[in-house]
């Protein structure tokens, strides 16, 4: 937080994140914990991961359920199961699936997105970057989130509130009356 606010000034906002992976017998299930205020190791099972970031009022994401779960048939991807869980949100793109798309056709870089629109969860599409080379080398994919403040409450009342467009390789998804505004 520091580094960040010397090198960009507080003009910059932070959201305070991490992606947390590796619980139980599922070690490709990955969730993106937002607006926390202090580091989740992976607990045991992804209920008790959810629960550690709620209990900081944080929002609970499941990221790139498509890709991690590539080889899985789709009866086997965490979408499959997704009312067993307190989720918040769903990452709907990840622009790192579309080096996965294998000989099935398949393309792995959408997971389930009209369908987390239409049952409420927050969407969001990410690159899952890492570094330089996979922002050139990935998907182009982010988020456009149409806040009332400029702030991190702001921003985290606006993705509560589904007031998000999501851009991934010249797809758009969101609600309409958003796409429309986008």
């Amino acid at each position: 937080v520091d580094y960040c606010r010397k090198k960009y000034s507080d003009s910059l906002l932070l959201i305070v994140g991490e992606e947390i992976e590796n619980w139980g017998s599922r070690k490709t299930d990955h969730l993106l914990a937002l607006f926390l205020n202090e580091y989740i190791p992976a607990a045991d099972s992804l209920e008790e991961t959810i629960n550690l970031i709620h209990a900081q009022e944080g929002i609970a994401i499941l990221a790139h359920d498509a890709w991690s779960n590539y080889d899985l048939p789709d009866d086997k991807w965490r979408w499959s199961t997704r009312k067993e869980y307190q989720l918040d949100g769903w990452e709907i793109a990840n622009g790192s699936g579309h080096t996965r798309n294998l000989s099935s056709g398949k393309d792995f870089t959408f997971s389930h997105p009209q369908e987390t629109i239409d049952e409420g969860y927050i969407y969001l599409s990410n690159s899952d970057a890492h570094n330089i080379d996979q922002v050139i080398s990935r998907g182009k994919c982010c988020n456009y989130v149409f806040v009332k403040e400029y702030s991190v409450a702001g921003v985290k009342e606006a993705l509560v509130q589904r007031r998000i467009v999501c851009l991934c390789n010249n797809k758009i998804y969101g609600q309409r009356n958003y796409i429309d505004l986008y």
